[in-house]
């Protein structure tokens, strides 16, 4: 396996919106659809009853004190419909328009592209009303809100997504640590499968450049991300949630926080456009990549070796190939699904979620 396992408790559950809702409603307090970033761990009346009637401001300054925000949009679809139908009520009281069910199903297929901020899910929405001007609000109508509130959608007609254009000249980085005093990952292996893909790809020559890098310091990684403008940093070995795990001076595990990671690979912006961590448990470090790279690849759990190395062959075939890195993330997906691998240890495109 790429990372120890964990002896941590696991997270509790946090209550959706509509619960959330459903108190403050329920006790004579309209909600304010600002409010649902925001779920406390006990009975919400007191602190509601202490706003005036006002439960945004009950929450707000709360934050800090037993309050907590509310998972990322992406990670809650089933809200993301009832929370837009609430904006709508809120943006045109007595003559609300309705989302088509077209339009319900764009918004829970979209939801793992919405930003973790549910002001962007406000803008969208007041957006596509605008756009649509009568009744009922159509996909077309979102879509065309989404291109226009910069919320980068696959698939939906006038929305650019970095992620659909094929590549060239590729500058590709591979950096690969197994620290000592750990099992040894068949990163060797990784290695091997990604060169020969690009090898024996039809567009070879887009490669410009390919460099590798192991046994990897912190040192050694900011050097090695000066030494061109890089097009795809992947990264193989280990992970945890504290970081990736890079290499002391005497071979030894030591992570890398994920802020000085992010802010290295940030440093690379105006070319890198690809950032694959095949790693264990690093969706929340990917999120906050994802905030300066266009497309982050990252696993939300344990990865074995047989995986990482499968789906990094089929990414880099397709690349290989001419394809774009939305079609290089479905090619490796299928490779998982022909292997019979669980779906819930993919890897997985993430997108932004700012550290607050």
């Amino acid at each position: 396996m790429r990372a120890p396992a964990s002896t941590a408790p696991p997270a509790a559950s946090t209550p959706a919106w509509e619960d959330v809702r459903a108190a403050l409603n329920g006790n004579g307090f309209p909600v304010s659809v600002e409010a649902s970033e925001f779920v406390h761990e006990s009975p919400l009346v007191p602190a509601v009853e202490a706003s005036a009637g006002d439960p945004l401001l009950a929450l707000r300054p709360r934050t800090d004190t037993g309050w907590e925000r509310l998972p990322p949009l992406a990670e809650r679809p089933e809200d993301v419909v009832p929370l837009a139908e609430a904006v709508l009520e809120d943006l045109a009281p007595g003559e609300v328009p309705v989302l088509s069910e077209d339009a319900k199903e764009w918004l829970r297929r979209c939801a793992p592209y919405l930003p973790g901020r549910f002001s962007t899910l406000v803008e969208l929405i007041k957006t596509g009303s605008d756009y649509g001007g009568k009744a009922v609000i159509t996909p077309q109508d979102l879509a065309a809100a989404a291109a226009t509130v910069g919320v980068a959608i696959p698939g939906s007609a006038g929305v650019h997504d970095p992620g659909s254009e094929p590549w060239s000249d590729i500058k590709l980085l591979l950096v690969f640590v197994s620290p000592r005093k750990m099992t040894r990952l068949r990163l060797d292996e990784e290695h091997k499968r990604v060169t020969e893909a690009v090898r024996r790809g039809k567009f070879r020559e887009r490669f410009a450049h390919v460099e590798v890098k192991t046994a990897v310091t912190d040192r050694d990684l900011q050097r090695a991300l000066l030494d061109d403008d890089w097009t795809i940093v992947h990264f193989g070995g280990y992970g945890c949630q504290d970081g990736l795990l890079l290499e002391d001076d005497a071979g030894n595990a030591r992570p890398l926080p994920v802020g000085a990671l992010t802010r290295m690979l940030a440093q690379q912006r105006g070319s890198l456009r690809c950032v694959l961590l095949n790693a264990c448990s690093t969706s929340s470090q990917g999120r906050r990549i994802a905030c300066e790279i266009p497309f982050v690849v990252s696993s939300r759990a344990k990865i074995a070796d047989p995986v990482a190395i499968r789906f990094a062959e089929a990414f880099y075939d397709a690349v290989a190939a001419g394809r774009s890195a939305s079609y290089a993330l479905e090619a490796g997906e299928i490779a998982l699904e022909a292997a019979s691998v669980p779906r819930e240890i993919w890897p997985e495109r993430v997108t932004c979620e700012s550290a607050t």
